[in-house]
Parts: structure tokens; sequence; C-alpha cells
């Protein structure tokens, strides 16, 4: 089926009644933005009548139109669902479809489709609310297709971070497994080379004496020196010497 740009609000906006001089006045200068394009002036335009004669809920409708047609969405769809809830016939439908509009605009198609169904029950040969609920239908079917492939593609990234942590950690596991036995033959190398270096000091052999023992020795005689050489010191006593006769 071919595809058709969402229409803007096309039965925008009603116009001015000739009731009342001064609603006439605010009504017709509110419908002049309008059609110069002055949306968001326009809407103000609008919603100060509406205020001033809130029995004329087109005025509202217009204000809501005008807003829609200044980007103002939330705004609009504000007013357009109070409109939809508190009047009936040709307003409220218009009301549901532009609710519709509004929501497709902003990328809720959800909500859109709801709305169109709405102006669609009020009014069932309205051929713009089948075109645009057709089109909202289009776009919910590629948001559900755009929310499954974001789904499979976070799935798919899950599973190859987790591969590579896997990986990571085989790795780590693997390079300490290396490292071990590097480890091992360090301490085992480390071991012969100490026991090569007490190898090679000295020993003392059977019969000789440790340094200790030597000290102790030394240490003895030097006593026994000191000694002897006090006794030497002492004044030596005086001998006898006797004539030896001859032995004849």
């Amino acid at each position: 089926m071919r595809s058709r740009s969402l229409p803007v609000v096309a039965f925008c906006v009603f116009i001015a009644l000739l009731t009342g001089c001064g609603l006439r006045n605010e009504w017709t200068e509110a419908d002049k933005l309008f059609r110069a394009k002055k949306y968001a002036e326009a809407a103000d335009g609008y919603a100060s009548a509406a205020k001033q004669h809130p029995e004329r809920r087109e005025l509202e409708f217009n204000a809501a139109c005008a807003q829609y047609a200044a980007g103002q969405l939330d705004e609009a769809i504000r007013r357009f669902q109070k409109l939809a809830r508190e009047t009936t016939g040709q307003l409220q439908q218009k009301s549901e479809y532009n609710t519709g509009n509004g929501y497709l605009q902003q990328g809720k198609a959800d909500e859109a489709l709801e709305h169109y169904k709405r102006a669609l029950y009020l009014q069932p040969d309205d051929i713009d609310a089948k075109w645009n609920l057709e089109l909202a239908q289009r776009r919910q079917q590629r948001q559900q297709q755009q929310q499954q492939q974001d789904k499979d593609d976070k799935k798919q990234q899950d599973k190859k971070d987790q591969q590579q942590e896997k990986n990571q950690q085989k790795d780590d596991q693997q390079g300490e497994q290396e490292q071990k036995p590097q480890q091992d033959e360090q301490d085992q190398q480390q071991g012969k080379d100490q026991g090569r270096d007490e190898q090679q000091r000295p020993q003392p052999t059977a019969g000789e004496m440790s340094k200790k023992d030597a000290e102790r020795l030394l240490s003895g005689l030097s006593e026994e020196d000191k000694q002897l050489q006090k006794a030497l010191r002492k004044p030596k006593e005086p001998t006898r010497s006797t004539p030896h006769g001859k032995d004849w």
C-alpha cells in the first residue's frame, strides 16, 4: 500500500462565526496570525479569547492546533486530550485524531494507535484516521523490530565480553603456571649455589682447632706468659759457692 505523509491537522482551524463583535475580532485576528504561520502568536490569541469565552470550545481546539503547528506538542496534546474528555461529536472526534497525530510526531506509536482507534470508533469513515492508523502500525512494527535487534545485540555483546573475560582468566592462569616452574627452578638453583658456597668455605678438619678454641688457647698462654714474666722479675736469692777441693 502506498505511503502517505502525516496530515498536518488539515481540519484546523474553526473559522470565526459572526456572533458578537468582540469575539469575532479576537478570533479573526488569531485566524490571520495562523494563516501567516505565526503559530505561537496565534495560539496565544486563541487561548486569550477562550478564557473570555469558555463556552466556545472551538477556541480551545484552535489554540491546541496552533500549538501543534508551532511544535509545542506536549501542550497541544494536553489540550486535545482535555477536549476529547469534555466534548462530544465532531470536536471530540477531531481531538482524538489530533492527539494521535501529536503522539506519532513524538515517535510514540503505541499511544498514537490508541487515539486513532478512538477517532475511528467515533467516525469510521475518517480516511485520514485510517491512513495514519496504518502509518502508526508500521512505525510500531519498526520500533519493535529495533527493540528486538537492540536486545539481540546486547546479548551478543554480553556473550562476547564473557568469552573475553574467560580467555583473560585462562591466560592469567597459564601465565601463573608458567611462572611457578621458573620460580621453582630459581629456588633450586639458589639452593645449589648456597650449598656450593658452603662447600667452598674452609671447614675445620679433624685435628685442627676451631677459631674459638685457638682464642681460648692463646688466652691461656698469655696468662701463663704473664705469670712467667712476673716470676722472672723477682730478685734472685744469692747462691752459696763452696770451693771444691780436690777430690783426690
